[in-house]
């Protein structure tokens, strides 16, 4: 976290430190990270910034699984479903739809409606008794 953010010559500078991304003061320090971050660990997670072009701070950290912080990216596309804002991977999965033909009908346009709309399952797949918003 704080080499990425710090030193230029890191392979992952141009992503963290050269976007102005920085790690709080007080977190320089591991004991004090420990202190702020240690008592919330899971098994299985790293650092994740809620807000994407925030800081490393107490208050823009988490624990989060790879998958939770692949929703969290600058290149995910949100959309609106029936069981409210959400990546399009997690919108196809939640409704038992291959994220390929679902981000292919997102990307031509269809409507939130169109794409939940039963009428329209079989052109997408065979997932109309899984839907259930």
């Amino acid at each position: 976290m704080i080499r990425r953010c710090t030193v230029e010559s890191d392979k992952d500078y141009s992503r963290y430190g050269q976007r102005g991304i920085k790690v709080c003061r007080r977190w320089m320090s591991f004991p004090n990270f420990l202190e702020d971050m240690g008592g919330s660990y899971r098994a299985g997670t790293t650092l994740e910034r809620k807000n994407n072009n925030g800081p490393y701070s107490p208050s823009n950290v988490i624990w989060a699984t790879p998958k939770e912080q692949r929703i969290n990216q600058r290149r995910t596309v949100l959309i609106e479903t029936p069981w409210g804002r959400m990546s399009v991977g997690e919108a196809a999965d939640r409704a038992g739809i291959p994220i390929v033909r679902f981000a292919s009908r997102v990307n031509k346009g269809w409507t939130t409606e169109q794409l939940f709309d039963p009428k329209n399952a079989k052109k997408l797949n065979r997932w109309a008794g899984r839907f259930t918003p």
